[in-house]
């Protein structure tokens, strides 16, 4: 594994019923670690069933068993170590901040952000993120 998440996050990929080192290793090498994090932590199982070896319910039950140990906040930090600086990261801390702000807890808000962020990932600013978030509630 090039780096430490890597191996975390293949040991957490075996740990799911279902999931062997073979469709794991294809997982890894099919997205990268962040958007692989970002899938999961939004439940877009469609993301994950996208890569070769993966069927639907087996992406389905990586979303529902992982969900948990990946959040958004993880993801953005996995994106930045793998695809050098990410600028948006700010952005998306800001974010999630804000709907903490109008009421949602920290993990509903991660999840509203990466929601967003997998639909659109060209949204750039705070309040579009938080505008999109809340619309889609």
């Amino acid at each position: 594994f090039a780096t430490e998440r890597e191996k975390e996050m293949f040991l957490k990929l075996t740990a799911v019923s279902g999931v062997g080192p073979k469709i794991a290793l294809a997982i890894l090498s099919g997205s990268s670690l962040g958007e692989l994090c970002l899938a999961i932590a939004s439940g877009n199982a469609k993301r994950i069933s996208a890569i070769k070896g993966v069927g639907r319910k087996t992406a389905e039950k990586i979303c529902v068993e992982l969900k948990d140990k990946v959040s958004a906040l993880e993801a953005l930090a996995n994106a930045s170590r793998k695809d050098g600086p990410d600028a948006r990261a700010p952005i998306v801390r800001d974010a999630i901040l804000a709907l903490s702000a109008l009421g949602f807890n920290e993990e509903t808000s991660n999840k509203m952000v990466s929601a967003v962020l997998t639909d659109d990932p060209s949204v750039s600013d705070v309040e579009a993120i938080v505008r999109k978030a809340l619309a889609r509630k």
